[in-house]
């Protein structure tokens, strides 16, 4: 797989915060092939060990986060409107005209 259709894979997953699985599985898949260990923990953090051959080689950690912001619906819309809030850290000023994907259908909203 190229960097750009990881990139593009990965931008296309639902991962709002609390609910990453999509992306933990790109992630897993992705990973395995250069590290010597993977783990999930209880948290579901994704943790890869790669072993330097060598001596006193320095220690790197890459950190990455997994969850995107996104919404949860708090209103059915009787009216034919749905009201969200949001889940994590967004700016609602950025969120007139712009498109959604609704559920794990991506569904365009």
């Amino acid at each position: 797989m190229t960097d750009l259709n990881l990139l593009e894979k990965l931008c296309n997953a639902c991962a709002v915060s609390g609910d990453e699985g999509e992306v933990r599985r790109i992630v897993l898949e992705e990973i395995r092939p250069y590290a010597d260990e993977v783990t999930v923990d209880a948290m579901g953090n994704v943790l890869a060990v790669r072993r330097g051959k060598g001596e006193n080689l320095p220690r790197v950690m890459v950190a990455a986060h997994m969850d995107e912001v996104g919404f949860m619906l708090i209103d059915g819309g009787k009216d034919g409107l749905f009201r969200f809030g949001l889940v994590g850290g967004i700016d609602p000023r950025y969120l007139p005209g712009k498109s959604v994907w609704v559920g794990r259908k991506h569904t365009p909203g």
